[in-house]
């Protein structure tokens, strides 16, 4: 047992390894940021914020410019960000105007920022006692002026209208489960970037990994002090089951996925915030498939435990409209609108619920 076990451990380290190349650290001397400050639809304007904060130096006037998805507008593309003293931080504001809906996109700052060379190299020579004439070497080798952006991600999505693009947005729905006309199904959460394939290997990789760290004392130190991190492969394994679980749901092989969406909420710890948004994903999932069995009561009580999981957690826009749709299929349509308008209270932006709640009226 003991030559396999090691066998296993020479195999997940080459899987762990990766080269890591030695570079001159020069010390960070600024930090260009930007965000969108609310969630608007198309058509109308959000606030954009730049802040250049200087770490080392003070920095000069500084320009900055807008690089705008196609037909997109704002009330100015270049600006004049004001001079920064070390230690400080100055901010500009600017409206943007989204034109249509975007799957995936970026609004792009650009900073030409001049570079204090002068300070940092001080503060290299003060404070690095090896490799320093090198450092400084380096940064006087710079241009005065150096080129700096800063990265906006987002979609906008008919459903969810603008959002910036997190883990916190599911885009997929069972619409064979849409309770009638004018609203569209239940949502769910499915992983695009991992594989069925690669997830029932990372399923079976860990329960043989759980083998032997049950049966080999010290195994578990052992992976760890030789650089694997046991948690990650913890979090693959979650996910794998998660995948397959929604594999087997959109086949219809509903037997299956309830087993693996159990197991899944079987192994989750039952405290801590790394593990929510997949236990609220799995809870809403199980919903689902009791749903499609036509175990409404059943399936009611799952998405209850979903909300509960975190009654906070900006996922529980989807549970509660997902409840709320449940509510519409049994005809609840009073029920259905509180939670429509509880669901809304997460996200003011949440177009979809928004026009799913008017087909109920005003009650």
């Amino acid at each position: 047992m003991r030559a396999v076990a090691k066998i296993f451990l020479i195999i997940v380290m080459f899987a762990a390894i990766s080269l890591h190349a030695e570079t001159v650290q020069i010390p960070e001397w600024h930090k260009l940021n930007a965000k969108l400050n609310g969630y608007p639809e198309v058509g109308k304007s959000v606030e954009l914020i730049v802040n250049l904060e200087s770490l080392i130096g003070n920095i000069p006037e500084t320009d900055i410019k807008l690089l705008l998805p196609a037909n997109w507008k704002s009330d100015r593309i270049n600006a004049k960000m004001p001079a920064v003293k070390a230690g400080s931080f100055a901010e500009l504001k600017f409206e943007i105007t989204p034109a249509d809906f975007l799957s995936q996109g970026s609004i792009i700052v650009q900073a030409d920022v001049t570079v204090p060379k002068s300070a940092i190299v001080e503060k290299i020579n003060s404070e690095f006692k090896t490799n320093s004439s090198e450092m400084a070497k380096t940064v006087s080798n710079w241009p005065d002026v150096a080129k700096r952006y800063a990265d906006v991600a987002f979609a906008i999505y008919p459903e969810e209208s603008f959002y910036p693009l997190t883990g916190n947005m599911w885009l997929d729905y069972d619409d064979t489960l849409s309770p009638r006309e004018g609203f569209r199904g239940p949502a769910y959460y499915e992983d695009k970037m991992l594989s069925a394939h690669q997830a029932q290997t990372d399923v079976e990789m860990f329960e043989k990994l759980a083998v032997f760290m049950a049966s080999e004392k010290g195994f578990a130190k052992t992976l760890v002090e030789s650089g694997i991190d046991l948690k990650k492969k913890e979090y693959d394994y979650f996910s794998g089951l998660y995948v397959l679980a929604v594999k087997d749901f959109k086949e219809s092989k509903y037997e299956q996925a309830t087993a693996f969406a159990n197991l899944l909420l079987q192994k989750l710890p039952d405290k801590g915030v790394l593990y929510e948004n997949i236990k609220i994903s799995a809870y809403n999932l199980r919903g689902l498939i009791f749903w499609a069995q036509g175990q409404k009561r059943v399936a009611e009580d799952a998405l209850k435990k979903a909300f509960y999981v975190n009654r906070k957690h900006p996922l529980q826009r989807y549970i509660l409209r997902n409840i709320g749709l449940l509510m519409v299929s049994r005809r609840d349509d009073i029920t259905a609108q509180q939670m429509y308008k509880l669901a809304i209270s997460y996200k003011s932006g949440y177009t979809l619920a928004k026009r799913e709640a008017l087909i109920l009226g005003n009650n």
